[in-house]
């Protein structure tokens, strides 16, 4: 469900709605490279974003193992994501996860797990969940695919991923979120759909909790497979 060999490439219809309205463009994403971060191998992808006239550029780095697909998480723009004045003198005690984990393996109906989280530890009070990111492998559905090669129908996994956030580590109100992916065997991720905070983790723009209102939707339309 996850092919990860150099040079596989996929292209994507791209289609974003938030408080100002609609936009539509292009993803292009492909595998290239390695890096090593904090003494662990990844995967480099990279994912451009046509719209209009501008081009944006991202890197994301995975690493794929026997239990999953896992993604480093550059947390440096974690603060400026973060409005809550309450939650933002709480920062230095908080502890993030160094990854998410995309896909847990193997993918199986009914599987669950616990994709990311964010907790707080601070001194008199118990360790509290911020930020929780939690998978769970739905069932196989029939999509339809608008491929440069003509439209096709393909058996996918569909994957909801439910973000729940608590801003105030005083308040035990919650906030929460989802999108779900699609998963084609021997393709690859063939559909987004849902939260652009959460598509954001798998395309390069890392943790942005200001975009939870926006919906993001992607699906493919052309790929090579190396």
């Amino acid at each position: 469900y996850f092919p990860t060999t150099e040079g596989t490439n996929y292209k994507y219809s791209y289609q974003r709605i938030d408080s100002t309205g609609q936009i539509n463009g292009t993803r292009i994403t492909y595998y290239k490279g390695s890096k090593t971060i904090q003494g662990t191998a990844y995967k480099i992808q990279i994912d451009s974003l046509i719209v209009s006239s501008f081009l944006g550029v991202d890197s994301s780095y995975f690493r794929n193992t026997v239990s999953g697909i896992y993604y480093f998480l550059d947390t440096t723009g974690l603060a400026a994501s973060i409005e809550d004045s309450t939650l933002l003198q709480f920062l230095p005690y908080l502890v993030v996860d160094k990854e998410l984990l995309a896909y847990a393996l193997p993918i199986q109906t009914g599987r669950t797990w616990t994709a990311f989280k964010i907790n707080l530890n601070f001194p008199g009070l118990p360790v509290t969940s911020l930020v929780d990111l939690s998978a769970a492998a739905v069932g196989k559905e029939t999509i339809s695919l608008n491929l440069s090669s003509g439209t096709v129908n393909k058996e996918a996994m569909k994957i909801r991923f439910t973000l729940t956030l608590r801003i105030n580590p005083l308040s035990a109100v919650t906030q929460n979120f989802t999108a779900h992916a699609w998963l084609v065997q021997d393709i690859g991720p063939a559909k987004w759909d849902g939260c652009g905070t959460i598509v954001n983790f798998f395309t390069g723009l890392g943790i942005d909790f200001g975009d939870t209102t926006t919906v993001v939707s992607q699906s493919l339309i052309d790929y090579q497979i190396k």
